[in-house]
């Protein structure tokens, strides 16, 4: 079984190969039944629109936090903006 730990290992050797990519990819959000939030381990964020209508979206990051009950994966952005790195937060998140 991976542990969050494994996986910033893994998630920061792909960083090391290809950097855009990878910021790419954790940048697209994807709007989402609110009820994936609510039935499931993943968190979606919930957005009021300007027109008053609420909607939901997920990204990587919250799938993969969703994977390891938000052990405390995270990633830090450079100036540009660009994911310089993953950590986990938590030191009991293995």
């Amino acid at each position: 079984m991976k542990t969050v730990r494994n996986a910033c290992i893994a998630l920061n050797k792909a960083l090391d190969v290809d950097s855009d990519a990878l910021t790419a990819l954790f940048s697209i959000r994807v709007a989402c039944k609110p009820e994936l939030g609510q039935k499931t381990p993943f968190k979606c964020k919930n957005r009021t629109l300007d027109n008053g209508h609420t909607s939901s979206d997920i990204s990587v990051l919250e799938l993969i936090q969703g994977l390891f009950e938000e052990k405390g994966l995270k990633y830090e952005l450079n100036a540009q903006r660009k994911i310089k790195s993953f950590t986990v937060d938590n030191p009991y998140g293995l």
